[in-house]
């Protein structure tokens, strides 16, 4: 009997292997704060009444980054896409330190609109940050168009 569950076990140890992992395997994307210093944004204050088009400027380490962009939105209070885009590197990328960056959004709002100003670094799991995309998040107003 001891020498059955023994083949067994050594048969189920042997013959499987577990699955390949799949995208709904992979851990749930996390997002932590923006530390102070970890990127600045010039031309933009929290809860600032935002017209359209509005051209956003600052400076973001060079980690942020992939091929010279990271990502930039507005949403709503929902949570709602008002617009999205990147924002771009204006200098290398790749050097150390801190990079410039712009984004540019073009939004049309029937209503003045709480939403927020989302800066989010495009290197999910960043070797100086493991396991966290860091993010700023600025509450802003989007003025009605007119």
């Amino acid at each position: 009997m001891s020498l059955r569950i023994l083949v067994l076990s050594a048969a189920l140890l042997c013959g499987c292997t577990p699955p390949a992992p799949t995208a709904k395997d992979a851990p749930p994307v996390t997002a932590t704060p923006a530390a102070a210093g970890d990127i600045r944004v010039d031309n933009v204050t929290f809860y600032q009444r935002l017209t359209s088009p509005v051209h956003i400027t600052g400076v973001a380490p060079n980690s942020w980054y992939f091929e010279a962009v990271f990502q930039a939105k507005l949403l709503a209070a929902d949570g709602t896409v008002i617009v999205e885009g990147p924002a771009q590197a204006q200098t290398d990328w790749m050097t150390e330190g801190p990079v410039p960056f712009v984004v540019d959004f073009t939004f049309s709002v029937p209503a003045d609109t709480k939403a927020t100003l989302v800066l989010a670094e495009d290197m999910y799991g960043s070797e100086d940050h493991p396991g966290a995309t860091r993010i700023l998040k600025i509450p802003v107003t989007l003025v009605a168009s007119r």
